[in-house]
Parts: C-alpha cells; structure tokens; sequence
C-alpha cells in the first residue's frame, strides 16, 4: 500500500500540487508508522486504530540532530498525523482499506501567532509581485491568498 500511496505523492510532486520535501516527509514517516505498527502487532491498515495512531504521534522520536525525543514536539505530532491522514485517504480513494483512524483524534494545537508577525508594506508588495507575475506556477498566490485571509496582512486594507 505504501508503494502505491508513494506513487500518487510523487505524481502529485511532479504536477505541482505537493512539495517534494513534504513528499519525501511523508514517506519516512510512514515508513516509520509501518515498523511501529507491526512492532504493536498490526500488520493490515484496516486494523489500525485511532488509539495506534494516537500513540505513533506521541511516540519517542529522533530530531533533526539524531538525538533521542522522549516526548515529540507539537510540530512533530502535526507532521505525523498529517502524513498519516494522507497516506490513510489515498489509500482509501485506492479501495486499499476502509480505515479512518484520525477520524476521532483532535487536532494538535498551535501556539498563537506572535506579535509583530506582521508585513511591511513592501514585503506585501514583494509578495504580490511573485504571486501575481514572478511565479505563477508555483504555490505562492495559494501562500498570499492563505496569509490575506488570517489576517497577516494587518497594515493593509481588505
């Protein structure tokens, strides 16, 4: 299921619509999520439950430097469970499982936006120009359109 789940990621990679970096992200941990699933004793998707996946996103880890995490940072957990829902959708538009184990999970909250997190006027305008006329293709007109509707853009007018 993995395989093919991969296949779909890098197609969509290759079409634009999903990073490559989170493509390989996705990938590792649900690599990850595999070993830990068949370690607890689960070796077919429709027997994960909320309560596994639950426990793979609290699990120790490993950060960026290879040390030992005994208990994963919040971002760490989004990650995780973002890659699981994923994974888990694609393999069920395959037909490759009926399960939905984050259906029930609550989300993994974030810390509120600092102040002065806001724009200048002309990093506004320099983010205009790239999503308007200097990249098109890419995710950046998603990315302003994403940070004019939480409200970012705090000096400008709606």
């Amino acid at each position: 299921m993995l395989l093919e789940v991969s296949r779909q990621w890098l197609q969509q990679a290759a079409d634009g619509d999903m990073a490559i970096e989170t493509v390989d992200l996705y990938i590792q941990i649900s690599e990850r999520f595999d070993v830990f699933a068949d370690a607890q004793g689960i070796h077919r998707m429709d027997d994960v439950t909320g309560q596994l996946t639950d426990s793979f996103m609290d699990a120790p880890g490993r950060d960026r430097h290879d040390n030992i995490t005994l208990v994963p940072k919040d971002g760490t957990r989004r990650q995780r469970r973002s890659a699981l829902a994923s994974l888990f959708a694609h393999a069920r538009a395959l037909g490759m499982t009926q399960a939905v184990p984050l259906l029930d999970s609550p989300p993994i909250p974030r810390p509120p936006r600092s102040t002065g997190a806001e724009l200048t006027d002309a990093e506004i305008e320099e983010l205009q120009f790239h999503s308007e006329r200097g990249m098109p293709a890419t995710r950046h007109a998603a990315l302003l359109a994403l940070l004019l509707s939480e409200g970012v853009y705090a000096s400008q007018d709606p």
